[in-house]
């Protein structure tokens, strides 16, 4: 065969892989993932985490998800941590059937202890339900909050990840293995 014969092939199958793949983006484009904000310093004092990501160019890409962002109540009028990830439980199986995955932004010092807590709390899921963070503010420049909730946006919506995990970093781990370890 001539050499230029498979090459034609492969153009046709990028062709015809690429519309399959905007097919399968179309097809997902109605899910919609649930943003349970625990952190109250995410944002400025002067930005509310849902105006951020309803104006944001980037958070409104075909490939992600529809969202909502709802606040869970402050940490500080909760007795203790425990009875905080137990209303996040709450808070979850009320919205389950409404939502195609979760996100829930914490601090970064509760991330770990979170996603370990959760995951034993929330069994037999058919959904995701995300855990993450960052090290600087969302609307600063040069952080690293966009980008780990646009992954988490895009493992809660497009993934069949059912467990409890934690995006961060650009990375996803499960929820039960993962440890806080600071850097000094």
């Amino acid at each position: 065969l001539p050499q230029n014969f498979s090459a034609g092939l492969s153009v046709i199958y990028d062709k015809e892989e690429q519309k399959k793949n905007i097919d399968d983006i179309e097809a997902k484009c109605d899910c919609k993932v649930l943003i349970i904000s625990m952190q109250p310093n995410i944002m400025s004092d002067y930005t509310k985490l849902p105006d951020f990501v309803n104006h944001d160019v980037d958070f409104q890409h075909l490939a992600l998800p529809r969202t909502h962002t709802i606040h869970c109540q402050d940490n500080a009028s909760i007795s203790s941590h425990i009875d905080t990830y137990i209303r996040l439980s709450k808070l979850i199986e009320q919205h389950y059937y409404d939502y195609d995955g979760f996100v829930v932004v914490e601090e970064v010092s509760k991330l770990a202890y979170a996603a370990s807590y959760l995951s034993f709390m929330l069994e037999n899921l058919s959904k995701s339900v995300v855990f993450t963070s960052s090290t600087t503010k969302l609307d600063h420049a040069f952080n690293d909050a966009k980008s780990n909730l646009i992954s988490s946006l895009i493992v809660a919506g497009r993934t069949d990840i059912n467990e409890v995990c934690v995006c961060f970093n650009r990375a996803v781990y499960r929820g039960t293995r993962t440890i806080r370890v600071d850097q000094a």
